[in-house]
């Protein structure tokens, strides 16, 4: 009995030791200051984890510890209206039938946000972004603009017409095959200087 219970010590410490060994090290968090609007539009302030294992997790969910907790609680997209840190704000945003937190890249009167997900390209995985843009000033005659609509990096330009119409030198500056992030950005904030921000 003595010597099968030898045994079985000796398989788990084996098991142990390997499992340590093949494990991924994980990164202690990180966290800086920042905040969340909960849906009573209150602003809680605190510290957000931005190191998170897996960095579309900042589009689901995300780490917060307030100033008097030491411990950090897991807040799931849909329970807060948006968070941020630093120059970065994660926005909620109803996106194809989905309630996730977007990152909003431009303040102003467009506003163009970005989602990053897992996806695959050319048969691999790969960290993919999906990019989507609102007319936070369109009136009750045009509300599809004050929906986010996502851009297609195919036919991108044609999506982003009705948002320039009060600026088309602008939109016209695009290129017309090629969808250019830093491109696109630079349109929307020129258009923007035209106009105050009007606040979230």
């Amino acid at each position: 009995m003595m010597k099968n219970s030898g045994i079985i010590i000796l398989v788990i410490a084996t098991l142990t030791c390997f499992a340590q060994r093949n494990a991924k090290p994980r990164m202690e968090a990180m966290y800086a200051e920042g905040y969340y609007l909960n849906n009573k539009n209150d602003t809680v302030h605190g510290m957000v984890q931005i190191n998170p294992e897996n960095p579309t997790d900042f589009y689901r969910k995300f780490a917060f510890k307030g100033k008097r907790s030491g411990k950090p609680k897991v807040i799931e997209a849909g329970r807060v209206m948006a968070y941020g840190f630093g120059i970065r704000h994660f926005v909620l945003l109803n996106l194809e039938g989905q309630k996730l937190f977007a990152e909003r890249l431009t303040d102003g009167r467009l506003r163009l946000y970005e989602y990053l997900f897992l996806g695959k390209k050319n048969g691999y995985p790969e960290i993919c972004s999906d990019y989507f843009i609102r007319d936070s000033y369109a009136g009750d005659e045009q509300p599809d603009l004050k929906k986010p609509r996502k851009l297609s990096h195919k036919f991108y330009k044609r999506t982003l017409k009705p948002y320039f119409q009060e600026q088309p030198m602008l939109w016209k500056d695009l290129d017309k095959y090629t969808f250019e992030r830093d491109q696109i950005l630079r349109s929307i904030k020129e258009f923007n200087r035209f106009y105050k921000n009007p606040g979230h």
